[in-house]
């Protein structure tokens, strides 16, 4: 992508608006699960901080390494990232420990998208 090159060729992950919005998306997640019982502090709570964490860490990985294939992978992984918060968010709903969760997974959603959108044009370069 011109511009977003920087020093050896790595790209720099802080100009991309989809690291920006999984750092938005961790941030809800961490406010939401501080709302879950204390029981579920090394449950759903850490699995869910993870999930989210997840996200941004597989983003920043991959967009600095210096092949296509390698940053293709880690956004994989930053997608798989994203498809286990949504199914943890929908777990802690059934369970209901969580109230209107539809803000947050509308907002796993559009991450995932802009991650498959990247990794699709990495892939076609």
């Amino acid at each position: 992508m011109p511009g977003s090159r920087i020093d050896g060729g790595v790209q720099d992950f802080k100009k991309r608006r989809v690291w920006h919005e999984s750092i938005d998306l961790a941030a809800r997640v961490y406010t939401a699960t501080a709302r879950l019982p204390a029981a579920e502090r090394y449950g759903l709570t850490a699995q869910m901080g993870s999930a989210a964490v997840s996200v941004s860490s597989n983003i920043a990985e991959g967009t600095g390494r210096s092949s296509g294939p390698d940053m293709a992978r880690f956004l994989q992984i930053a997608i798989g990232s994203a498809s286990e918060l949504e199914s943890q968010i929908v777990v802690a709903t059934h369970l209901k420990l969580l109230g209107d969760v539809d803000p947050l997974l509308d907002q796993v959603d559009k991450v995932r998208r802009q991650i498959i959108r990247l990794k699709a044009n990495v892939e076609r370069t």
